[in-house]
């Protein structure tokens, strides 16, 4: 009670000193940017991402400084204030509520471009037609009935004026008698317009949507109309592999959506945008289904701007056409060749070719050899004329005297048929009359053919010899033969040690009927003195072994300077290049030593200079080049690479650093639950892992049996320093699961009880219990005792041991205890007693229940 006044006074006392409102939480205060511009948030939250800072800390000279704003979403006005952002050019508001513009923009007299699709205009903005510098204006997606006549107000500067998907039904006429500064982008899709539209903007809406062309007086001119196309009919059902490219639409469903009537010349084609690729590939049925097919004008110009509708469309299944039977038949309608059956869905193409008939021509195509097969069954029939038996050509090739020099052939064919022959070659013998009848055509009556050849005169040799100017031969001759009138050809021989001085005149002509030599004549080579190449330093040391060169006089020599280890080329000789003499001669390439290069020390520390790997050191020449290479350090990753990673030695020595960061560190796993309404889990978890602040994406899996029920909020996130857990419900499908035997095994695999056999529906679950066996005991509990039912049988094994027999022991009978009474020196004998199985002391129970009652009373008296 004492306590409970106590803290009664002292609270009292609080109450008295502190008083109660000076409790409450100071209002935050707002800021100089949040009254500025009434509390807009988009804007607000704009401008401090286009700035990178608070808007606690954001002035009007930090406005003045924006040149871009933008807003996609959440805006419901455009402030008031807008002039402070004096130097802004584009300004963005999208997919807001806004639905008028403040006046003050007209302050913004660097602003060329303004964009407020999907917002909530009503009507045109008029004060954009006060703007100064306005190139764009997009307003598409409003709900704008009328552009005032007075935008050509902007004609001076306005380049892009986008009003698609709005209600307009007119466009005023000046817009198109306006002289626009630069050519003006009119963007009109998705309106009901009705306007006309002059000639020479038809290319500029040629990049819009939804483009109509339509017949006036036709077929004389036309001019062209914006409208919507509309399709009244029913779903459009095609067999399988239908192309539809090859079908016409039927123009009586379809309409204009303003009203207008479509012109006969007006005709339109199926289509496939590709949108319903599930059943369509470029405008063939590939599979059953549902889908859509566009149904566009034939007039449209290119890919995009056509009159076009959606229509859905059912691809069923293919039905079988009527066979294609094709035959062969002559004039009167005799069979002449097997014919054929072609078998096929309807729509599905055939081809047929006809073929070729020993002894007739084909007289007839039928104009149904290509097409599609249809419900009925179709004939295609070639028709063939029995050829005229032509007679043969007989070829011969004769002499002069009308000897057969070769074979006769004989050449065979149709009346009517070309026949070609040619002309052998046959040595010893020179044509000399090509028949005029050497091609023609097979006819009626028998032809010849005769090639006419004369015998070759024989030609002598021609002889050719290799002759030094004594007349002695230095190279063996040889012998050319040939036919009289064929040219030959000779060539000049490479000899060692001797120079061609002399080349025939008749070294080329022609065989005759005389015998002819030719004869190349050579001068014997001086013999030419060595040329020695020496590569000494300044001090004339050799400094590396000298060369020697030979050839013959007047043949070139050519020299190179050595590069030699520590010395560099100071003088290059003036016959360093010559040709050899009779004279030696001496080339010198002469040397400076190198002066000595100080080392290039590369090492690679981490951000704050430590050392993470062994440093290298680099040696070379001065002047050389040297080249270092970043380390794959674990658990680190390269930041800088020294601009001097690459360089020459010098008399200087250099220092390169390779600097490294630490690695990102490592984030607590994401561990991935696939679980059923109970919380069991019905497959496999996932573990996620990655570094801290990186992003996780989870899918959830297909489970035969179930259907997914939950997709946790978590299933996409980033990692972090605390584990997480991303947990996908499924419920079952209600389906008959295959059973679950529970089996009761020794150690060896043998049956020692009854095995169990449990029945449910996939994802329901199941439990199985060990059963006591006599004599055994269990060891091994299965990891599927418990479980759910699935499409897949299942066995669960309890793995048993048998007991080993139990051997009954008796207690050692204890020996005597011998001790002698001090006052008496009586000697007595104990006996440790065991008590009996099941004796007890009455008297124990009773004594222990004083104990705990004298404790108790004792624990009282001290609290009290």
């Amino acid at each position: 009670m004492k306590k409970f006044v106590l803290i009664f006074i002292c609270f009292l006392t609080l109450t008295t000193i502190v008083p109660w409102n000076t409790l409450e939480t100071k209002a935050a205060s707002t800021s100089w940017l949040e009254q500025e511009l009434d509390g807009n948030e988009a804007f607000i939250t704009e401008t401090e991402r286009v700035l990178s800072k608070n808007r606690e800390d954001i002035t009007l000279a930090d406005l003045e400084t924006i040149q871009e704003l933008d807003i996609y979403g959440d805006a419901s006005s455009i402030p008031d204030k807008i002039s402070d952002y004096k130097n802004l050019n584009t300004l963005l508001a999208l997919n807001g509520t806004i639905s008028e513009i403040p006046t003050s923009i007209t302050k913004l007299t660097k602003l060329t471009r303004i964009n407020v699709d999907n917002n909530n205009f009503q009507e045109f903005p008029m004060i954009l037609l006060q703007m100064p510098s306005l190139s764009s204006i997009e307003i598409n997606r409003n709900k704008i009935k009328e552009i005032p006549s007075e935008i050509t107000t902007l004609s001076p500067h306005l380049g892009s004026l986008d009003v698609r998907y709005n209600e307009l039904i007119t466009l005023p006429d000046n817009i198109f008698t306006t002289e626009w500064e630069s050519k003006l982008s009119l963007l009109t899709t998705g309106n009901q317009l009705v306007s006309d539209i002059p000639a020479d903007w038809l290319d500029n809406f040629n990049q819009a949507d939804n483009m109509l062309e339509f017949y006036n007086n036709p077929p004389n001119d036309y001019h062209q109309k914006q409208d919507q196309l509309t399709y009244s009919g029913a779903r459009i059902e095609v067999p399988l592999n239908t192309d539809l490219k090859t079908l016409t639409p039927d123009k009586t469903k379809l309409g204009l959506k303003s009203g207008r009537t479509l012109f006969e010349q007006h005709e339109f084609m199926y289509y496939d945008d590709g949108t319903s690729n599930n059943i369509l590939t470029n405008g063939v049925a590939t599979a059953t289904g549902n889908g859509y097919i566009t149904i566009k004008s034939t007039l449209s110009t290119n890919s995009n701007p056509f009159a076009k509708v959606r229509v859905p469309i059912t691809v069923t299944p293919p039905v079988k056409g009527g066979d294609v039977t094709v035959q062969y038949k002559d004039t009167t309608g005799v069979v002449l060749a097997d014919s054929i059956t072609l078998s096929g869905n309807v729509g599905e193409n055939y081809t047929t070719t006809a073929k070729t008939i020993d002894g007739y021509s084909l007289t007839t195509t039928p104009t149904n050899s290509n097409g599609t097969f249809s419900t009925n069954p179709q004939t295609v029939t070639y028709t063939y004329k029995k050829d005229p038996i032509a007679q043969p050509v007989t070829v011969n090739y004769i002499d002069t005297d009308g000897k057969t020099i070769a074979p006769t052939e004989t050449l065979s064919g149709n009346v009517g048929e070309n026949y070609t022959t040619t002309a052998k070659t046959i040595d010893g013998y020179s044509l000399t009359t090509t028949p005029t009848n050497s091609n023609g055509t097979f006819s009626t009556n028998p032809q010849t053919v005769t090639y006419t050849y004369k015998k070759d005169p024989i030609a002598q040799p021609v002889t050719v010899n290799y002759i030094d100017t004594d007349g002695k031969t230095i190279a063996p001759t040889e012998t050319l033969s040939g036919n009289v009138g064929e040219n030959y050809t000779t060539t000049a021989k490479t000899i060692d040690g001797y120079s061609l001085t002399t080349t025939p005149a008749n070294a080329n002509g022609t065989f005759s009927t005389n015998p002819q030599t030719v004869t190349y004549t050579y001068t014997k080579d001086p013999i030419a003195q060595p040329v020695t190449v020496n590569y000494i330093d300044t001090d004339g040391k050799t400094i590396a072994p000298s060369e020697t060169l030979t050839g013959n006089i007047s043949e070139n020599y050519t020299t190179t300077a050595k590069t030699i280890d520590g010395y560099s080329l100071t003088t290059t000789p003036a016959n360093a290049n010559g040709t050899f003499s009779t004279n030696p001669q001496t080339v010198t390439y002469t040397y400076t030593k190198d002066p000595i290069a100080q080392p290039v020390t590369v090492n690679y520390i981490d951000t704050d200079g430590k050392t993470i790997a062994p440093s290298e050191t680099l040696t070379g020449n001065i002047s050389e080049n040297y080249t270092t290479t970043a380390k794959t350090i674990d658990g680190y990753s390269l930041t800088t690479t020294p601009a001097n990673a690459k360089g020459t030695f010098s008399t200087e020595p250099q220092i390169i650093n390779y600097i490294y960061a630490k690695n990102a560190e490592t984030a607590q796993p994401i561990t991935v639950n696939y679980r059923n309404s109970t919380g069991q889990k019905i497959a496999k978890s996932e573990v996620l892992t990655g570094n801290i602040g990186e992003s996780y994406s989870t899918q959830p899996k297909t489970i035969a049996g179930y259907t997914l029920t939950t997709i946790p909020p978590n299933a996409k996130g980033t990692f972090t320093t605390n584990a997480q857990t991303v947990t996908y419900m499924y419920t079952p499908i209600a389906i008959s699961a295959l059973p679950v035997t529970v089996n009761y095994l020794d150690e060896n695999g043998k049956e020692i009880a009854d095995s169990v056999v449990l029945n449910g529906r996939v994802g329901e679950a199941y439990n199985t219990l060990a059963k006591e066996i006599d004599g055994y005991t269990l060891i091994k509990t299965p990891t599927n005792a418990n479980g759910v039912f699935s499409a897949e049988a299942q066995s669960i094994d309890y793995i048993y041991r048998k007991n080993k027999p139990v051997v009954i022991v008796n207690p050692p009978i204890k020996n005597p205890i011998i001790k002698i009474d001090s006052s008496t020196n009586v000697i007595k004998e104990e006996t440790s007693v065991l008590p009996k199985t099941g004796d007890s002391n009455p008297y124990n129970d009773f004594l222990a229940g004083i104990l705990l009652l004298s404790s108790a009373m004792f624990l009282w008296k001290n609290h009290k």
